[in-house]
């Protein structure tokens, strides 16, 4: 039930057919520095991740029969999640790490066999250490049919000037796909057309002396067609920018300090604001943090009451009655790890919510081997509301189960800057993020706590409230 992590990459040594004549020296572009150019730059080594993770590693090739200018391009071909997926990066030696300083984006041509989005595309990665402290990550980079130039900003450019991650990519798609990237470097893009446009998530977290919270970070930007984008840090949309590149301020000192990391630890009962800059430049909004004595273990108010119209939805469980519930066969299977499932009414309403508690895994089963099965085939969206006392993160994957044997499964991770403590979490999530998986058989959800350590089953302490299972259109 482990979250697939990103392994050391392993060397391509083994793949000299395919990367013949990828390290020769490529002819220097105008302005900035090569990562590509008809070859790779002399040095920067291409690795695939390690196998074991499910990457394959012969996905990266070079193309010298496709170009957007030039003569070759560094082909991707992405697999189809029944048989892994397309992960690597692209290093500079250890002993030549480049300085990026006097640029400010990374600059590339993407194309690919069929309209479709790249699911993570950045730089940053080096594994030296792990995680990378200014790794920075595009999800969902969107692919046509025709050469198409894109950029990605390097958030403030002063703090790369010994870096070895060039490039770091992580796709998979329900049907295989070829992706095509041409004439990829480092370079100076004009600032008022980029429009980097750094903020604090506006936020309000209450701990008790000695917890910690993480700040809530993000950053914008305009693509070269003036399409507004975001990038994140590490392997989780929405995780937000790399607080490294960040610096932050608690107005006092004596309630919550912040460390360079972001992370807030409350020291003594109070109120205090926290702010940052990206340079010298503030960023809009702020944490406000009080620190008390004692928390509510349980939700105070009741989740809130959907507004999706009844006829594009297709409901699980909702307390309110908003909506007519289809058939579960059961919100706990006997193989999940947790304590026994409850519905308690939330104190003051007549909301009745599922708590799981001491959470490592749960299943939730639709007759998976004989049917009927869930069929939401027709809708857009999954949503669900959370309220949790202690935990700062959480996962669920969808499984189908077509013909009544187990199929492709996928799964979703919600950090700390999306999972709040004290209050209701609502999750809307794109079925769009559920690869592969047939979503006119859907045979289990299965809710996770990413905390505990899957490879040994430690215990788990994480308790969630759940409300407003629901599909919608």
């Amino acid at each position: 039930m482990a979250p697939r992590r990103l392994m050391l990459p392993v060397a391509l040594a083994a793949l000299p057919t395919l990367l013949a004549g990828c390290f020769d020296e490529p002819p220097l572009p105008d302005s900035g520095l090569p990562v590509f150019t008809d070859s790779f730059t002399k040095g920067f080594t291409p690795n695939p991740f390690d196998p074991a993770s499910g990457s394959v590693v012969t996905a990266l090739s070079i193309d010298k029969g496709k170009a957007q200018s030039g003569t070759a391009s560094i082909r991707i071909d992405v697999p189809s999640s029944t048989t892994g997926y397309a992960g690597g990066v692209v290093l500079a030696p250890d002993q030549a790490p480049q300085d990026l300083s006097t640029t400010n984006a990374l600059v590339f041509w993407a194309t690919a066999s069929r309209a479709a989005t790249f699911g993570k595309f950045g730089f940053g990665l080096n594994f030296d250490p792990y995680p990378s402290p200014y790794q920075v990550t595009l999800f969902g980079l969107p692919l046509t049919t025709e050469w198409t130039r894109h950029r990605i900003p390097i958030p403030l450019p002063s703090k790369l000037t010994a870096e070895r991650g060039m490039l770091w990519y992580s796709a998979v798609q329900p049907v295989a796909l070829s992706t095509w990237f041409d004439d990829v470097k480092f370079d100076f893009v004009d600032e008022a057309s980029l429009a980097l446009k750094p903020a604090v998530l506006d936020d309000v977290a209450t701990l008790l002396v000695g917890q910690s919270v993480k700040v809530g970070l993000e950053l914008t930007y305009d693509d070269f067609d003036g399409t507004r984008r975001s990038v994140d840090s590490i392997d989780s949309p929405g995780s937000g920018p790399a607080p490294a590149y960040f610096t932050f301020k608690s107005s006092n000192q004596a309630v919550a300090a912040v460390d360079a990391t972001g992370t807030v630890l409350g020291l003594g009962v109070g109120q205090a604001t926290i702010t940052a800059k990206l340079g010298a430049n503030a960023a809009p909004g702020a944490l406000t943090v009080d620190v008390v004595t004692t928390v509510p273990t349980a939700p105070l108010t009741a989740a809130p009451v959907p507004s999706v119209a009844a006829g594009n939805v297709v409901s699980l469980y909702n307390s309110s009655l908003t909506y007519t519930n289809v058939a579960v066969d059961t919100w706990q299977t006997s193989w999940s790890v947790a304590a026994p499932l409850t519905t308690p009414t939330i104190a003051g309403t007549s909301s009745v919510v599922k708590k799981y508690a001491s959470l490592f895994y749960a299943g939730v089963e639709f007759k998976p081997t004989t049917g009927p099965h869930l069929n939401v085939s027709g809708m857009a969206f999954m949503h669900l509301d959370l309220w949790t006392p202690n935990a700062s993160g959480f996962a669920f994957k969808l499984v189908g189960w077509p013909g009544g044997v187990q199929g492709a499964e996928a799964r979703v991770d919600f950090g700390s800057s999306v999972i709040k403590k004290y209050r209701w979490v609502s999750l809307e999530i794109p079925l769009t993020s559920f690869p592969g998986v047939d979503l006119a058989n859907i045979g289990q959800i299965v809710w996770i706590n990413p905390a505990p350590d899957a490879s040994t089953n430690a215990a788990a302490t994480g308790t969630y409230f759940i409300d407003n299972v629901y599909f919608h259109k």
